[in-house]
């Protein structure tokens, strides 16, 4: 399971099967984004839009108002996390490496 927000009215987790629930501030929604696989890790940027990185080195981008997600192509590596910092994006490997998504 992951979880990542941006405030205290939105937040996302996601987890086993491709699940991925968002809070607004009052309850939680279950959004059908079209994944199936494990998502590991995720982040939230400060546009609300949720990157998330799946077991099987899916990554894919959730856009603010949910809707289905988009993947990403990222060569090589096996990635189990994401994070950054306004616009820059980290993808951290399993055997520590680090990409920087453009």
């Amino acid at each position: 399971m992951a979880l990542s927000g941006h405030g205290a009215e939105m937040a996302i987790a996601a987890g086993e099967g491709g699940l991925v629930v968002r809070w607004d501030g009052v309850s939680w929604e279950r959004l059908q984004v079209g994944i199936r696989d494990d998502v590991v890790d995720l982040w939230v940027d400060a546009d609300h839009v949720s990157w998330l990185v799946t077991r099987n080195d899916g990554l894919y981008r959730l856009g603010r108002d949910g809707g289905l997600a988009e993947r990403v192509p990222v060569e090589g590596g096996l990635f189990s996390g994401i994070w950054g910092s306004g616009e820059h994006r980290f993808l951290v490997g399993r055997f520590g490496v680090v990409r920087r998504l453009n």
